[in-house]
């Protein structure tokens, strides 16, 4: 809910100063936090990311295998 009025506001205020969203405090001490808050958001997300991504790859490298039997498979093996 507060992403678009955030998002709308980080152009607004980027086009007026022409700079990016980590200088939006010289305009207002209060956007400091908004801008640090965008950096820690977007390093969380690509951290999320990166696991959805390792695990895409693991089972993709995975099912490459030719595996006949089911009991030799990773999983049930350490279960």
């Amino acid at each position: 809910m507060a992403a678009v009025p955030i998002f709308v506001m980080e152009v607004t205020v980027g086009q007026y100063l022409q700079r990016g969203a980590m200088e939006m405090w010289k305009m207002c001490p209060l956007f400091k936090g908004v801008g640090i808050g965008n950096v820690v958001i977007s390093f969380m997300c690509i951290a999320y990311f990166c696991v959805i991504v390792a695990w895409a790859l693991f089972y993709m490298i995975a099912s490459f295998n030719n595996v006949k039997n089911s009991a030799s498979l990773f999983f049930q093996n350490k279960l």
